[in-house]
């Protein structure tokens, strides 16, 4: 420090003021681009690391085991329809007996098993066989059935009913008719009405689409009067 004698006195200067700070002012408009930048960066490692979760998640095989329904639905009948069937609307099955007579298996609805593409699980089933000899059509139908491609074979149940038209109309719980030889089985309670009676028995079983028939097991056969005088 300088001291400057004047006349008599001492003068002390005054120490200069300290510089003042400085201040680096940034434009506004530069700190908004900063902090968006700033954001976007931050997002972009959230979405990253939910992207790499999911991968792991992928590969352990989790998200296909939470893919899988752990419920079955219901068709209309109450038949349970799990997720490794596909449903078909109205189907058609159509194909050729033994002696190259053609028949239809249709129904209102039907379940085909992925494991197991042979077999048809239908609800409201109808089926349609050809008599070979007179070519007249033979009718069954049935609240459900199985029916299996491979066999030709078809399984009936709950109402069973089997019309030929002009000859006999038969009535059972359930039967197993082979569409290759047009032939039915059924070991349930059985009722056929012909023209001229009615016969009930415990088991009935046909061939050649009903041109033969067999009853067995406890067989009841009713004529109805007006028949029995007329062959009197």
């Amino acid at each position: 420090m300088e001291i400057a004698r004047t006349q008599g006195s001492l003068r002390i200067p005054t120490p200069a003021p300290p510089p003042e700070d400085l201040h680096v002012t940034v434009p506004t408009r530069r700190r908004n681009q900063h902090r968006n930048v700033t954001k976007f960066i931050s997002l972009g490692c959230i979405a990253v690391g939910v992207a790499l979760v999911c991968w792991f998640f992928i590969q352990a095989g989790l998200f296909e085991e939470a893919a899988k329904p752990v419920q079955t639905s219901k068709s209309a009948k109450g038949a349970q329809i799990s997720a490794k069937q596909s449903v078909m609307l109205a189907p058609v099955f159509t194909g050729f007996d033994n002696n190259n007579q053609p028949y239809s298996v249709s129904a209102k609805s039907a379940r085909r098993d992925e494991s197991n593409p042979d077999t048809v699980y239908m609800d409201e089933v109808k089926g349609e066989l050809k008599r070979r000899k007179s070519g007249d059509l033979v009718v069954m139908t049935a609240d459900r059935g199985t029916y299996r491609s491979d066999s030709k074979n078809l399984d009936l149940t709950g109402t069973v009913r089997m019309i030929s038209t002009g000859k006999y109309s038969a009535k059972t719980d359930s039967a197993k008719v082979n569409l290759s030889k047009k032939s039915l089985r059924s070991e349930t309670p059985v009722n056929v009405v012909f023209s001229s009676g009615v016969i009930d028995a415990n088991g009935v079983e046909l061939w050649d689409a009903g041109e033969r028939i067999l009853f067995f097991n406890g067989v009841r056969l009713h004529i109805p009067e007006q028949s029995k005088q007329g062959s009197e």
